[in-house]
């Protein structure tokens, strides 16, 4: 992508179609950096867990997949905010957060209470759980902060609640 867009000649494009054309390069550099950390983190834990042969409780389980779950729904948000210039962008993007912020911050409550309950949590197990939602959590936010930086790039004069067509391609 970035090759195609250097080898385009420059008086092709107009300033707003690279800008946009830049803008899009951009986000795809970024969701690759995304992805990358997804898998790094997921990699280091998945084999932390392995090497431990640490289980998690089947309640600290389910919370792990709600947490996926959650950050699978982020990023399809994410994909639609940047391809349907219609939705209410900004609104959409922080219900998402807050969901996932909900939803975080009961898993790490049950999780203590479990801890402090005297089920058979190993200090190993409660670790990688702990470092699992928070990496989950954390990718979720970058996912969702891809679209609107690239928004507030391609249209710097609108404000975040004001701008519906910035990130659609020109047609």
């Amino acid at each position: 992508m970035k090759q195609f867009y250097a080898d385009v000649p420059k008086d092709i494009l107009s300033k707003k179609e690279s800008r946009k054309i830049r803008n899009y390069i951009a986000y795809g550099v970024e969701l690759g950096k995304a992805s990358e950390t997804f898998s790094g983190a997921f990699m280091e834990l998945a084999q932390e867990k392995n090497k431990n042969k640490i289980v998690f409780s089947e309640k600290g389980w389910q919370e792990i997949k709600t947490m996926y779950e959650q950050l699978r729904q982020g990023t399809l948000l994410m994909f639609d905010v940047v391809m349907d210039t219609k939705k209410d962008q900004p609104q959409a993007i922080e219900n998402q957060r807050q969901s996932m912020q909900d939803i975080y911050q009961k898993s790490l409550h049950r999780h203590l209470k479990r801890l402090n309950g005297g089920d058979s949590i190993t200090t190993y197990s409660s670790d990688l759980h702990l470092k699992t939602v928070s990496a989950i959590y954390d990718i979720h936010n970058a996912i969702l902060s891809l679209p609107l930086t690239v928004k507030k790039k391609d249209n710097p004069a609108e404000s975040d609640a004001n701008t519906e067509n910035n990130l659609a391609p020109n047609e």
